[in-house]
């Protein structure tokens, strides 16, 4: 097949995965196109598919841009032996207030979360690799259990992730060992009459709700002013050198991948209208911002009832990235993968090269 397509001049290879010793229902095959033609190709392929359209009578269509709350886990360490009661006082509290948050939909991970019979170790680990963000609730027996060669220290030493120290019980930046949080600002509950507080010397109620409700702005204007930062490539790649210092022995074998999330709940979910920033659009523009613009979330997602027009939208964006490319606009391009003829009873996955 690949010597009758090079004769064809369509340069095109058979290509097929390397489990050989797989049943042939669980490979894999694809057609292959050599790098300096797959851009021609897709060309091609998309004015293909937008042949017949008449852009000139294609009324604009209106869309709903929605964006919810940011989705953060949150890993939360503290000495579960000698301070869960006002360890789970003050998570129960703060619970409430990141849950009333309209930007964040923040949940919470701490070791009571490991089921019976789960290893340890790997539950903890795969936590900590999972967590967008750290709240270490500080206590002298804390720091006691804190070992500078445990799994926390790449936490606690890198800056990968934010972390927000919070003293559940007081500690003293001058004479205990804080291994490194000593140059971290420690959360504590400003007092009018004498120095800060921990939340153990809250002893109202009312000054411990106070403690959780400050604590919640807090680490929401914490995590605010830590993806506005991380977007700038210099931050990340300062980030990414600072927290290799401490993965030496892996560094030649893996690779931490940047990502950035988006959520599409509050975009079909009707309950959550009012936590949504919503505003009324042109769809193609909002489309071709999105396509434009080298910051903007990786994936866009256009909904809407059948027949309302989002294929001849695609269709019609999609020719106005091709002419913006022919005229000598670098754009990225996107190709349109139409699957309304898709056969539904095709049971493999759709896999893009």
């Amino acid at each position: 097949m690949s010597k009758a397509s090079h004769k064809a001049g369509l340069e095109w290879t058979l290509e097929v995965d390397t489990k050989r010793r797989a049943d042939p229902a669980e490979r894999f095959c694809w057609f292959a196109i050599p790098a300096n033609n797959r851009h021609q190709a897709l060309t091609q392929f998309a004015q293909d598919v937008i042949a017949g359209l008449n852009t000139d009578t294609a009324i604009e269509a209106h869309a709903l841009v929605s964006v919810g709350p940011r989705p953060i886990r949150i890993f939360v360490s503290y000495d579960t032996e000698g301070n869960q009661r006002e360890a789970r006082d003050l998570l129960e509290r703060l619970q409430i207030e990141l849950k009333a948050s309209k930007h964040y939909e923040c949940d919470t991970w701490d070791e009571s979360e490991i089921l019976v019979g789960e290893h340890r170790a790997e539950a903890y680990q795969q936590a900590l690799r999972e967590a967008d963000a750290g709240l270490l609730l500080l206590s002298p027996s804390w720091l006691v259990k804190f070992g500078p060669e445990g799994d926390l220290n790449s936490l606690v030493s890198s800056h990968v992730k934010p972390i927000i120290p919070v003293a559940l019980r007081e500690v003293n930046e001058k004479r205990h060992q804080l291994y490194g949080l000593e140059n971290r600002i420690i959360f504590r509950l400003a007092s009018e009459r004498g120095k800060p507080k921990s939340f153990s010397a809250c002893r109202s109620g009312e000054q411990k709700e106070q403690f959780a409700q400050t604590l919640g702005l807090q680490i929401e204007q914490r995590l605010d002013h830590w993806f506005e930062t991380r977007t700038q490539p210099e931050t990340i790649a300062r980030d990414l050198v600072q927290s290799w210092q401490h993965d030496r022995d892996v560094l030649p074998r893996a690779i931490e991948a940047l990502a950035q999330e988006t959520n599409l709940r509050s975009a079909v979910d009707l309950k959550l209208d009012t936590q949504a920033n919503e505003r009324h659009v042109i769809a193609l523009d909002a489309l071709q911002q999105w396509a434009l613009d080298p910051d903007s979330a990786p994936y866009c997602a256009l909904l809407g009832e059948y027949g309302i027009g989002k294929t001849t939208t695609l269709k019609t964006f999609t020719e106005r990235l091709l002419r913006k490319r022919h005229h000598g606009v670098h754009t990225n391009f996107v190709p349109i993968l139409s699957l309304t003829y898709w056969p539904r009873s095709w049971d493999r996955p759709l896999v893009l090269y």
